[in-house]
């Protein structure tokens, strides 16, 4: 298959496509683009370099990996983006045995799509040039947005480990979340998972350790967790102002449970919920 010019270096077409045994290395493109009629399998595949975007499935195309690498993807022009792996727009993505290190804005975003990751390492997502904003690990996204993550380990992001925001769901086990950094423009945050407004999430078996600010935050009207066999250990304060350092915080309406817990050396506090319909 020949690269295209524009989209990305490998643009599938067909619902049939089978991939494997690459190394991708673009030079000011994406990687792999799937778009629309697209179905493809990746098997095998490296995409290194990338600008604007390592692997991107979008408007309800289906994708298919196993054994994949992508990295120091770079952002676009304007200094955006540059996620490492995105689905969005309907669109469906299983990832099986897969690692992606500093790309830019987002390691993996699922947006109004379905998800389902597993054995998976996600480290050192570095912030978008544009505003030196975001550098978050996993993102879970809009109206539709649903996920699973199963033997995941997140390291070393910034911002936040996992984000579940606008509606959406996810599924998670055998995960673990360490060592998230502040926001590089404000030094702010550094938590671990963070579900927002009218989202859920369900944790089981979760390791989260060494975040700052905050090990599990809940919080906005209609949001759920529901989390079993918590680990949370050696939550520090955010390093702007030395504030929080809390392991797990519920707040504004979010609910949920917590069965069999262990929070350890959190420099803050242990749970803390207010305005909360119960935990």
């Amino acid at each position: 298959m020949s690269p295209e010019v524009r989209g990305g270096v490998v643009v599938p077409r067909g619902a049939d496509t089978v991939l494997r045994n690459l190394r991708i290395t673009p030079v000011g493109q994406s990687g792999v683009v799937c778009l629309r009629e697209c179905g493809v399998h990746l098997e095998d595949i490296v995409v290194a370099g990338a600008s604007g975007g390592g692997v991107g499935v979008g408007f309800s195309a289906s994708l298919t990996a196993r054994t994949l690498v992508v990295r120091d993807t770079d952002a676009g022009p304007g200094g955006t983006f540059g996620r490492g792996f995105s689905v969005d727009s309907g669109s469906t993505a299983e990832v099986r045995r897969a690692f992606f290190d500093r790309n830019t804005e987002v390691g993996v975003a699922c947006f109004g799509s379905r998800l389902v990751l597993e054995d998976a390492y996600i480290r050192e997502t570095r912030a978008q040039p544009f505003d030196d904003d975001f550098g978050r690990g996993l993102s879970v996204e809009q109206v539709g947005a649903s996920a699973e993550a199963r033997r995941v380990v997140i390291e070393r992001n910034l911002d936040i480990g996992i984000f579940v925001n606008e509606d959406a769901a996810l599924v998670a086990e055998d995960v673990v979340v360490r060592d998230t950094l502040p926001q590089t423009a404000t030094g702010i945050s550094g938590r671990g998972i963070a579900v927002q407004s009218r989202c859920s999430l369900e944790l089981r078996r979760a390791l989260l350790e060494r975040n700052l600010e905050i090990g599990l935050y809940c919080g906005g009207e209609a949001a759920t967790v529901d989390v079993e066999d918590l680990v949370v250990r050696d939550t520090l304060p955010r390093l702007s102002d030395g504030r929080g350092g809390r392991a797990l915080e519920f707040e504004i309406g979010c609910g949920g449970s917590v069965t069999r817990g262990l929070f350890v050396n959190s420099r803050g506090g242990g749970v803390m919920a207010f305005e909360s319909p119960g935990l």
